[in-house]
């Protein structure tokens, strides 16, 4: 028994219910498709990962990334409400509270 084993059931168990509720996650990466592909394969990644340009940047300011840094994150509901954004990494902790909080 380990605290991993513990930790890897809590996450199958969360991604079970996302994906029960039809969430739906993606991530936009400002990089090349090399290196898209590279951390999809180390992070054994579920999801789409899609490949913007700096422009797509521009896109975030209207949602509160005034600076256009990254990593920013903006989580929002079936109707297209945010209800949470974070402008720097996010905890798994946090992603999954807030994630559970749109069940």
């Amino acid at each position: 028994w380990s605290n991993r084993s513990c930790v890897r059931g809590a996450r199958r168990r969360l991604r079970k219910r996302l994906q029960q509720a039809q969430q739906r996650r993606f991530q936009i990466s400002i990089d090349s498709a090399d290196k898209v592909r590279a951390f999809a394969d180390q992070h054994r990644v579920s999801y789409p990962l899609l490949i913007g340009s700096a422009d797509t940047l521009q896109v975030t300011t209207g949602l509160g990334n005034r600076m256009q840094a990254l990593p920013f994150t903006v989580i929002v509901d079936r109707t297209g409400t945010p209800h949470k954004i974070k402008l720097g990494k996010l905890s798994e902790a946090d992603l999954e509270a807030a994630l559970l909080r749109l069940l």
